[in-house]
């Protein structure tokens, strides 16, 4: 609740779009120290940011927070673009709904509406932004030769597996099986730098994806709602590490 983020990439036009949302209740210093630890990543990037979301920090009453919250956007290059409340009540005019981005030149214009959905307005924001799909750029990709899938096979034939077959626990029967497959795996098939040119991709969600997605979130869904062993619990966690190692992989990041 001090810090809630959700974030999705633009990849063709190099768009980095961040809704953040902090509770009124919860320590703001929190919230600051999150916050400057995501802008930190974010500029080693070098793309252009949009940040949105309910902060609940009131942009139009001056206060230390807001200081604070100023001086930090300032040290980013970051600058917010709504001037006029987002939330008004019979007592209160409140801006608490913020737009940020650090390209401020980009932006043709801002807007807040009342669309009498919530009881905060909405925010539109239009920016000139141009497709960045022919720019030539390195990314780190494995190579699926015929000769490298051979040396893997090589490598897993030679494997005795036997640290596998003299752990008793199960779950770390299954992470030193992990550790030996992925051992060769990266052995064979290791990462290297490519140039390319068009960063769109739309086909590596393989049918085995979508199908390990909706096992992982039946799995997480009995991890909130149910009380799971602990072994179990672990369970949850490795293959949510997994998943996460095979959704990189196919992306190519």
């Amino acid at each position: 609740m001090s810090f809630e983020l959700s974030a999705i990439e633009l990849v063709r036009y190099a768009v980095i779009i961040m809704c953040i949302y902090r509770s009124p209740d919860r320590k703001i210093d929190t919230f600051f120290n999150k916050l400057e630890l995501v802008m930190q990543k974010l500029r080693k990037k070098q793309k252009t940011l949009i940040l949105c979301g309910d902060w609940n920090i009131n942009f139009l009453q001056p206060s230390p927070h807001t200081l604070d919250l100023n001086n930090l956007l300032l040290r980013y290059n970051l600058k917010h673009t709504v001037h006029v409340p987002t939330r008004i009540t019979k007592n209160t005019a409140m801006l608490l709904d913020v737009v940020i981005t650090n390209e401020r030149k980009s932006v043709n214009y801002i807007t807040v509406v009342d669309v009498g959905l919530s009881d905060h307005f909405r925010q539109l924001l239009s920016m000139s932004i141009a497709d960045s799909s022919h720019v030539t750029y390195r990314t780190n990709k494995r190579q699926f030769s015929e000769a490298n899938i051979q040396e893997f096979f090589q490598l897993l034939n030679q494997v005795t597996w036997q640290e596998v077959y003299d752990e008793l626990d199960a779950n770390a029967k299954f992470s030193n099986f992990m550790d030996i497959f992925f051992y060769c795996y990266n052995t064979a098939f290791p990462m290297k730098t490519v140039r390319v040119r068009d960063k769109t991709k739309t086909n590596w969600i393989t049918q085995g994806i979508k199908n390990s997605s909706k096992k992982m979130q039946l799995l997480d869904k009995q991890k909130r709602t149910t009380a799971m062993k602990q072994s179990d619990v672990k369970h949850v966690e490795l293959y949510k590490k997994i998943y996460r190692r095979v959704i990189q992989e196919a992306n190519g990041k």
